[in-house]
């Protein structure tokens, strides 16, 4: 994903951008608080959606 929103001629580019819709900066993106938030959705949610944490 980062490369994709770092590379203007990346094919994801775009998609990636609309996908996050608002400004992003890895810079600035505090690891622990987003992973202290994935651990808050519910397994069965996350299976569904076909993600699995």
């Amino acid at each position: 994903m980062l490369k994709a929103i770092k590379d203007p001629k990346h094919p994801e580019h775009a998609l990636r951008l609309e996908w996050l819709g608002t400004p992003f900066d890895p810079e600035d993106a505090d690891l622990d608080e987003i992973n202290d938030r994935l651990k808050t959705i519910p397994r069965d949610t996350a299976e569904f959606n076909g993600y699995i944490f």
